[in-house]
C-alpha cells in the first residue's frame, strides 16, 4: 500500500487508515458483492481516467471523494432502511426512527465474524478497524482483559499477553 498524503488522510474514516477487508463469497440478502466487484472496480477505474473519482473508489462520494458519515447516512443508509421496512413509529411523535443504524449494522457484522464465520479476535480487529483488542473483547466476545486473566488463571495458564 503507498502512503497517503495528508490530504488523502483527511479523507479516510475511523483512526485515519486505509485497510483490505475479506469479502464473504455467502450473499445472504441473495445479492453477490463478489460477482457485482469486478464491473464496479473496472467502472471505477474508468471514472479515475476521466477524473471523477481521482482515487478509484468503489462507493464515491457525489463529489469522487470519500463519503463523509453524514451524507452516506442522508443520501444512501436512510432511504435503503426505509425501502426495507426499517422504520418503527415513535410513541406521540410523529418522528419516524430507523429500527437498524449503520453502528448496529457493524455491531452484527463483528458478531457473526466471531461466532459464525469464526474469525479470531486479531482478524476481526484488522478487518473491522477497531481501536484496540479490549474493544473487541469488551463488545463482541463477551471478555474483557480482567475477565480473560481470571479464565486463565482458573486453569492454571499464565496470562503474560493479558
Amino acid at each position: 500500500m503507498q502512503a497517503s498524503t495528508s490530504e488523502e488522510r483527511k479523507e479516510l474514516p475511523k483512526l485515519k487508515k486505509g485497510r483490505d477487508i475479506a469479502i464473504p463469497r455467502d450473499a445472504p440478502a441473495g445479492f453477490s458483492l463478489v460477482e457485482w466487484l469486478p464491473g464496479r472496480i473496472a467502472d471505477a477505474l474508468d471514472e479515475q481516467a476521466r477524473g471523477c473519482n481521482p482515487r478509484a473508489l468503489i462507493f464515491p462520494g457525489l463529489s469522487g471523494g470519500v463519503f463523509g458519515e453524514q451524507n452516506l447516512r442522508n443520501r444512501v443508509w436512510t432511504p435503503a432502511a426505509r425501502e426495507l421496512g426499517w422504520q418503527m413509529e415513535q410513541p406521540g411523535s410523529n418522528v419516524q426512527l430507523l429500527r437498524f443504524t449503520l453502528h448496529s449494522r457493524r455491531d452484527r457484522y463483528a458478531n457473526t465474524a466471531l461466532h459464525v464465520w469464526k474469525y479470531t479476535e486479531e482478524v476481526l480487529l484488522q478487518q473491522g478497524s477497531w481501536k484496540d483488542p479490549e474493544t473487541v473483547r469488551r463488545f463482541y466476545s463477551g471478555i474483557t482483559y480482567q475477565t480473560l486473566a481470571q479464565a486463565m488463571a482458573i486453569h492454571g495458564w499464565e496470562s503474560t499477553n493479558v
